[in-house]
């Protein structure tokens, strides 16, 4: 089945990703945006003494998390403050088969950051149900895990208010033949629409293009750039701005 990006009006998107074992989505997303992040937990790196979040005795994998308040990562507010414990409330991970587990968050109000301080970056690790199940960066010191530390947008306001990022919506959802995105843009921009998968890759682009302000629509059918439908699961349409971005969740289920 041919890929069918029709635009009703007009149409963009996009996602955000971070090396093989944590993604997030949109890729250049702010601390003030609704996020996922999916970790690859296959691709993770297991301390010495540790066993991976995916062993039989594991009970779930949680996020133990906080963030960056100051641009220098060395700095001592440039990582692990407003941590949040991963034995607290709303930190764990849904399993999506096949070693990958996502979460959703809003960084601003999960961590509890002040509206006057800038969110740089998430700092994280995740555990098995407690600490003998570890995942963490393989990148970094040779030989030796790591912190995952991921680069937030600081996006300024006036390329925030670009795109209204509450009108981003997909309907029907899930979907089996298509879904139409529906967005609003507040001023003639620039306009990107991109699906990814739950793994930050790219599978699908659909329009970029300069577009006049107001909703605009687009549909798309499930399938690649190269026309292949793609397999049942979860992605993310992305709508990019000039810089301001929104994404809507989307189930494919042929």
């Amino acid at each position: 089945m041919k890929k069918i990006f029709t635009l009703l009006v007009a149409a963009g998107f996009s996602l955000a990703a971070n090396a093989q074992v944590v993604t997030i989505s949109p890729a250049n997303a702010t601390g003030n945006q609704a996020i996922t992040i999916t970790l690859n937990a296959a691709n993770a790196c297991v301390p010495t003494g540790k066993q991976p979040v995916t062993a039989t005795a594991a009970t779930s994998v949680n996020m133990h998390s906080g963030v960056g308040i100051h641009p220098d990562i060395n700095n001592a507010d440039g990582k692990w403050t407003n941590v949040i414990a991963w034995d607290e409330p709303g930190t764990t991970l849904t399993s999506q088969g096949n070693g990958i587990y996502t979460i959703t968050i809003t960084p601003r109000t999960f961590y509890n950051v002040d509206p006057a301080s800038t969110i740089h970056r998430l700092s994280m690790v995740f555990n098995g149900g407690s600490w003998d199940f570890e995942a963490k960066d393989p990148t970094g010191t040779p030989g030796t895990c790591n912190d995952f530390f991921i680069e937030l947008s600081t996006a300024t306001s006036v390329a925030e208010q670009a795109l209204e990022a509450r009108s981003v919506k997909a309907y029907p959802n899930p979907f089996s033949d298509a879904t139409t995105v529906s967005f609003t843009t507040l001023r003639d921009a620039q306009v990107k629409v991109n699906v990814f998968n739950i793994l930050g890759q790219e599978v699908a682009t659909v329009l970029d293009s300069k577009l006049e302000s107001g909703k605009h629509f687009a549909k798309w059918d499930g399938s690649s750039n190269s026309g292949q439908n793609l397999p049942n699961g979860q992605y993310f349409i992305q709508v990019s701005v000039d810089g301001a971005v929104s994404t809507a969740k989307v189930v494919l289920n042929r």
